[in-house]
């Protein structure tokens, strides 16, 4: 009887018990607008940092942390039901979102003391819980995603205060995918014209790039396994902000460079490394002055 009970609910015991309390919580409050909105919100940076296989504790903390920040629900609130003890998440989350730059600040100066101190504590986060810092990545993705319609000087002060904060947290912590998004949508606010350049000049050519890199993964993929290396490999087009700071520094156009795209091996040790490195020279010869 109890086998078949979990068979016929998968989706919900796959959820937790931590989600479905939340998800319980959530549908008896009152359908407003403003709460009905930091509900979405709450489902949107849960969706961003899902993937990073945070515990389920912690993502449902997710959920209810726009509805605390905003000030919609209190903390007794949440003391007095059945997610108290998910609130030491919630409060830590709302404690690293008091950080912003200062406005009209500029790279080099020197920060106040208010956000220099909100800055510390974020820092210090990554020691204690580097779980709440992700988290606050996320939703400064979130913020990043939804500033399309928002005024240019708006849009511009969350780009720099991305670019300066929070892609370096991310680059830090690893997590690229999110690092490489937060730069091209600051970049898209920071410097749309020449964003939209680059964005074309890319789109023009994107089915012969994407056709570049499945033929040259298959003709890798192939010789590593005739060489006995076991890898994982996968390509992607390299993101906007970094072909244009790599414009930049080579003082090129796009057409002019030579790694717009990008293949990554992933192989079990260094050895694999070196013989896998040893197999990619075999096929193709490097361009002198562009090797690492």
């Amino acid at each position: 009887m109890t086998a078949t009970k979990a068979q016929n609910h998968p989706a919900s015991d796959s959820r937790g018990d931590a989600l479905r309390a939340v998800d319980a919580f959530l549908a008896e409050l009152p359908k407003k607008d403003d709460v009905e909105r930091a509900i979405d919100e709450g489902r949107h940076i849960a969706a961003i940092v899902t993937p990073l296989g945070l515990p389920q504790e912690l993502l449902a903390a997710v959920h209810l942390y726009p509805l605390y920040r905003n000030e919609l629900i209190g903390r007794n609130k949440l003391q007095n039901s059945d997610l108290k003890n998910l609130s030491r998440f919630i409060i830590g989350m709302q404690q690293l979102h008091q950080f912003s730059l200062p406005a009209q600040w500029q790279p080099g100066e020197a920060l106040a003391v208010q956000q220099s101190e909100a800055l510390r504590k974020m820092l210090l986060a990554v020691v204690s819980d580097v779980r709440l810092v992700l988290v606050r990545i996320a939703e400064q993705l979130y913020r990043l995603r939804q500033a399309k319609e928002a005024p240019r000087e708006q849009q511009q002060a969350l780009a720099l205060e991305t670019r300066e904060i929070y892609a370096a947290l991310a680059n830090r912590l690893g997590v690229w995918q999110l690092k490489w998004e937060l730069e091209d949508l600051a970049f898209r606010y920071l410097d749309p014209d020449t964003y939209a350049d680059i964005a074309r000049t890319l789109a023009e050519k994107r089915g012969e790039r994407e056709a570049f890199l499945d033929a040259f993964q298959m003709t890798l993929k192939s010789e590593l396994e005739r060489q006995g290396i076991h890898g994982n490999i996968s390509g992607r087009p390299k993101h906007i902000y970094s072909i244009w700071r790599k414009m930049q520094r080579k003082d090129r156009g796009i057409e002019s460079l030579y790694d717009i795209r990008a293949v990554r091996i992933l192989v079990d040790d260094v050895s694999d490394c070196y013989a896998a490195l040893g197999v990619v020279h075999n096929l193709w010869s490097y361009i002198p002055g562009e090797f690492d």
